[in-house]
């Protein structure tokens, strides 16, 4: 009997940030197929035989729907620690017959995670039908959902009962949260809405191997007819120092992938368009234990790949430096990517940071405008981000930078900045990295600082989602300007979510990325399109 049945995703992977239809248009596409660099590589290497390369790439992982997540290698560890078993289901919607099986098998307690949802909104209906095809499988097997989107759904509920819900009526909010409509939510037995919820669910898992019930545990919600239960609001905290997990026990991520570590949870950063903005508070775990847990490592050969998974992982600049230093000491062999304040760099950050293996920081610029900055609180002056930037590039530290497009006062002039910060960037011969860039249209999450009343009344901004507009610029303006910003930048290439070969050099990614950009953007001037250029930087870089 397997105590908990975790879902870690409800569907295949969905690109997040509102309207696909943004971004569709700046992403190059032969024979129906989007022009990512496993596929060009493929197709090259078929000869141009578009259902040969596909076929090729049908059973790899060079793809974004089957990347893993941290979460069910750090809940199975710590489940197991606590005597609770726990198997995993990738994607429900890829694996319903595999699902069925283990069920039919006997599993005590169903729990589905909320945090890699698709998308802002519509992601409380994505939980319901994953409910509702379990409960169809095995009815009487309890359902609980936790994670990050039931924790935004109790805060949204808490800005509602303060009359702060960006003007959304109560049932739109129920497509988007749960916890706004319990016939709708009777498809779970229970949510987890506390800031640990990993102790929540072992508890209910302990209480199930006694064949009791759980219902009375802290920190649930359970759904009634027509109204809630809420249990008692208990603060628990975990040791998130002694939490490490032990990568030697999941050789397949490790050496198809990366080790998923995470540095500390949290981010003390207020930045407008940010819905994840004060969710949780900030835990920081020490150097020794982040040493500890890369360290197990050491049972595969170098390169060790490890992601960070934190949404910031320069917090500041002593600890950054504390710990890229500690990481080079040890010469651990690692080539690692994470997410980076990129205020915090100069050239001291910068060396620290490629003698510790670091290859790559997600950095976000978000704008090319100090007005734009100033009006997201982002505390970030583009001239210190650019020197940043070019700081990692001298030390060969690739970078893949962010941008938001249409916040409340963006206007021609913020665009033209914007277009002229991102061709600014490091590129073609006189890089000695691999420079990207993402542009996300403006969204209005209702948890987001930006959805506030002060800031709606400062900045005219009406609606929430993608159906807004503001005293400068509506939605439809913003998406125009998305294709107006890709067609007009020089230089840096956008980011496709792919997995580029391995054995490909960074000057052979930006080679065969700027190239793409380049076709893609003569295709939206209306200009005549021969990927054959393309297609020559691809053999060249398989040379």
């Amino acid at each position: 009997m397997i105590d908990v049945l975790f879902i870690t995703r409800c569907t295949a992977y969905r690109e997040t940030g509102g309207d696909p239809s943004v971004l569709e248009p700046l992403r190059l596409k032969l024979n129906t197929v989007e022009a990512t660099m496993p596929y060009l590589r493929s197709l090259v290497k078929n000869n141009g035989d578009a259902n040969a390369a596909q076929k090729m790439l049908a059973n790899s992982r060079l793809t974004h729907r089957s990347l893993p997540t941290l979460t069910p290698f750090y809940l199975s560890g710590f489940l197991s620690r606590r005597g609770v078993s726990m198997i995993e289901i990738e994607c429900l919607e890829l694996e319903e017959k595999r699902c069925k099986e283990i069920l039919d098998q006997g599993v005590r307690v169903v729990a589905i995670c909320s945090t890699w949802m698709s998308g802002y909104f519509g992601v409380a209906e994505e939980l319901r039908v994953a409910a509702r095809k379990i409960k169809a499988m095995k009815p009487d097997i309890p359902i609980v959902a936790g994670g990050i989107a039931v924790h935004k759904s109790m805060a949204a509920r808490r800005l509602l009962e303060k009359g702060e819900d960006g003007g959304c009526p109560k049932n739109e909010l129920a497509k988007h949260f749960l916890l706004f409509d319990p016939k709708e939510d009777a498809c779970f037995d229970a949510l987890a809405v506390g800031i640990s919820s990993e102790i929540t669910l072992c508890r209910i898992a302990e209480r199930m191997q006694k064949g009791r019930d759980f219902r009375d545990l802290p920190n649930l919600v359970v759904p009634e007819k027509h109204s809630y239960l809420f249990t008692e609001e208990k603060k628990e905290t975990i040791d998130v120092d002694k939490e490490i997990v032990d990568w030697s026990n999941h050789e397949a991520c490790v050496r198809e992938y990366n080790a998923l570590v995470r540095s500390g949870v949290g981010c003390p950063k207020r930045c407008g368009f940010c819905d994840f903005s004060g969710l949780f508070p900030v835990k920081l775990r020490t150097d020794d234990s982040l040493i500890e847990e890369l360290k197990t490592l050491q049972a595969f050969p170098a390169p060790r790949r490890v992601f960070f998974t934190d949404d910031n992982l320069a917090v500041n600049r002593k600890r950054i430096l504390s710990f890229a230093r500690r990481m080079a000491k040890e010469n651990l062999g690692l080539a690692w990517r994470g997410f980076m304040r990129v205020d915090v760099v100069d050239d001291e950050v910068a060396d620290a940071l490629a003698a510790s293996g670091c290859h790559e920081c997600f950095i976000g610029a978000e704008s090319g405008d100090a007005e734009i900055l100033s009006n997201m609180n982002k505390q970030l002056d583009p001239e210190q981000a650019l020197r940043g930037i070019e700081a990692l590039d001298q030390v060969g530290i690739n970078t893949m930078n962010t941008f938001v497009i249409g916040f409340p006062g963006e206007c021609d002039r913020s665009l033209a900045n914007t277009i002229q910060f991102i061709s600014s960037l490091p590129s073609g011969v006189r890089a000695n990295a691999f420079h990207r860039y993402y542009l996300f249209r403006f969204e209005v999450p209702i948890l987001s600082p930006i959805a506030r009343s002060d800031q709606r009344k400062r900045f005219g901004l009406e609606g929430i989602g993608s159906f807004w507009k503001h005293n400068t610029m509506d939605a439809d303006g913003a998406k125009a300007a998305v294709k107006e910003v890709f067609t007009k930048v020089t230089g840096p290439s956008h980011l496709y979510l792919e997995l580029p070969p391995v054995d490909w050099s960074p000057a052979d990614h930006r080679a065969v990325s700027e190239e793409r950009d380049n076709v893609t953007r003569r295709y939206l001037k209306g200009e005549s399109v021969d990927a054959s250029s393309l297609f020559a930087k691809v053999k060249e870089a398989d040379c």
